[in-house]
């Protein structure tokens, strides 16, 4: 009998509330632009007009995941910089109304949150926000660090999760 292999797992995952059917994540770009130009995204290096999505095409992707049931994650956000948009939460809000079974998850950068933009998110019924921290420029970090705690304390039931000195926060 061989030993077993130290990490190893099986997952076993079910997608039966997508009805096996649909995708278990979508991401919708209503942004075309980031405020940053990080190395290891194509952002900046792929010049675009600057853009955000209009609100009919939103409804009608939201519409057609609502008829078939979607119960995965959504993602108002892709290669752009979420909060960019300044239409992010009522987003957010349309997109709970439609997708009450789904996951709604943005992450961003950060630089454009503040407690006042997290809390009406979390209002509007979004479930997770990671904000994404790759360099500490005039105390980037810890001015996120201190905006999730404050999140965290007006929020109910909010928790904070830290991984690295640098990398992600997220709260949900």
């Amino acid at each position: 009998m061989r030993p077993g292999i130290p990490g190893a797992r099986i997952d076993v995952r079910s997608d039966v509330k997508n009805k096996g059917l649909l995708p278990r994540h979508v991401q919708v770009q209503t942004v075309s632009w980031c405020n940053r130009g990080c190395a290891f995204c194509p952002s900046r290096k792929f010049p675009r007009e600057a853009k955000f999505m209009e609100m009919a095409a939103y409804e009608r992707i939201l519409g057609e995941l609502a008829s078939e049931g979607f119960a995965g994650r959504f993602s108002p956000y892709l290669q752009g910089e979420p909060m960019l948009d300044p239409r992010m939460a009522e987003r957010v809000a349309r997109a709970r109304a439609r997708l009450p079974e789904a996951k709604i998850l943005i992450q961003s950068n950060g630089d454009l949150m503040t407690v006042e933009k997290g809390e009406e998110l979390f209002r509007m019924g979004l479930h997770k926000l990671i904000l994404n921290c790759y360099d500490d420029e005039g105390g980037r970090l810890e001015g996120l660090r201190n905006l999730a705690k404050e999140l965290a304390r007006r929020v109910p039931g909010l928790e904070v999760l830290t991984r690295g000195e640098f990398g992600r926060m997220a709260l949900g």
